[in-house]
């Protein structure tokens, strides 16, 4: 690092110090972890978990999960069963219920058997009462997905301080995250998510920006570096966005749906200041 800032002086005094920012072939990090800072949250593995922003028109409703059994729900009075289309209704079964509610009783089989209703449970039921076997689409989870949308963290060289004109080096991870495995209560399978970046974007802080993942530890001028010279002393802002293309697994099976997320890192404070020349004696 420090080498880096005493060649970037000197190119500086050699009025040398143009360098254009680049986008070429973007460079992967070792692990989740680039050595930056920012928000992550850990989450499975290295890193996940800052959470997203759901992209426009995501593909959302491919089931993942169809319940094997099928439901009847009877209002719970003696004349009703599983085989009468008929609810009658009676007062022992809006007693036992707040108001609002009926007390039904549960009957299940297989789905698509011709095998006699079983008797599971008494629930009291309203309106807004989910059935049991509605199938669980992305959509479903969707909210899930995006909190464990790894947050981008930054990379910066020099750290904290740069100088006018000095080509100050950025980068950030691009490399696959996950799987991490999405919270289902009380379903019997087993659903993870992976998280790869589809495109990178910077903002400096001064109203210019630049694109790519960059390499830490990138020499001047090297392809495949994201760099960028402030013009002004002064305190910027360093914000890196990923968008991310989730692919959803289901009991190690890919689902064929991608869900565009978009998340974006912490600001990275930086200070820029301005070398000064001091003229001791003029021949």
């Amino acid at each position: 690092m420090i080498r880096r800032l005493i060649l970037a002086l000197a190119l500086v005094a050699t009025s040398l110090a143009t360098v254009v920012v680049t986008s070429v072939d973007s460079a992967s990090a070792a692990d989740c972890d680039t050595g930056g800072i920012g928000g992550g949250v850990s989450v499975g593995c290295e890193e996940g978990g800052g959470g997203g922003d759901r992209g426009p028109d995501p593909i959302g409703g491919t089931p993942i999960w169809v319940d094997p059994k099928e439901y009847r729900w009877v209002v719970a009075c003696d004349v009703n069963g599983p085989e009468n289309p008929d609810d009658a209704l009676c007062g022992s079964a809006i007693a036992p219920c707040p108001d609002r509610q009926i007390q039904y009783r549960l009957y299940s089989r297989e789905r698509g058997s011709d095998e006699p209703w079983q008797f599971e449970r008494l629930q009291c039921r309203g309106a807004d009462t989910p059935d049991p076997n509605e199938p669980i689409t992305i959509d479903d989870i969707l909210d899930e997905i995006v909190q464990l949308a790894p947050k981008p963290e930054i990379t910066v060289e020099p750290e904290a301080r740069t100088y006018v004109n000095i080509p100050t080096n950025v980068a950030t991870g691009d490399e696959t995250y996950g799987p991490f495995v999405v919270p289902m209560e009380d379903l019997p399978i087993e659903v993870s998510v992976s998280f790869t970046p589809s495109d990178i974007t910077w903002s400096f802080g001064d109203g210019s920006g630049g694109s790519g993942a960059g390499i830490v530890g990138a020499a001047i001028g090297e392809a495949g570096a994201v760099e960028h010279e402030y013009r002004r002393a002064g305190a910027y802002s360093i914000t890196v966005t990923r968008d991310y293309t989730a692919t959803v697994t289901v009991d190690g099976e890919s689902i064929d749906a991608d869900v565009p997320i978009t998340n974006t890192s912490d600001p990275y404070p930086i200070t820029v200041g301005e070398v000064q020349s001091l003229v001791k004696r003029v021949r």
